[in-house]
């Protein structure tokens, strides 16, 4: 086998606790699942991935993951915050004619 992340396996096990229903064990099963990566390596791994591709995709990967360190060692207060896009009506509408017909 090669000694390629995609490879290494583990299994997720949840035990139910007492009175739990199924609904939320499973949705703490979902939780487990996607915490340890177990969705994107199945996306990953739905398809066909070309070498080149892999490398650039961990790439990214590393670029990202230094981008969020350094962000952390920066502080909180030097992070950007997106801005929340306006919503401004079209020239020669008014906010309140948007949708609504008058009936004569």
């Amino acid at each position: 086998m090669k000694s390629d992340d995609t490879y290494k396996r583990s299994s997720v096990k949840i035990t139910l606790r007492a009175n739990e229903g199924i609904d939320s064990a499973l949705k703490r099963f979902k939780r487990v699942c996607n915490n340890q990566g177990v969705f994107t390596l199945v996306k990953r791994s739905a398809f066909y991935e070309k070498p080149s591709e892999k490398r650039r995709r961990k790439e990214r990967e590393r670029v990202k993951n230094i981008r969020k360190m350094l962000a952390l060692e920066a502080g909180p207060a030097t992070r950007k915050r997106k801005k929340k896009k306006r919503i401004t009506p079209r020239a020669g509408q008014t906010a309140s004619s948007g949708s609504s017909s008058t009936a004569s």
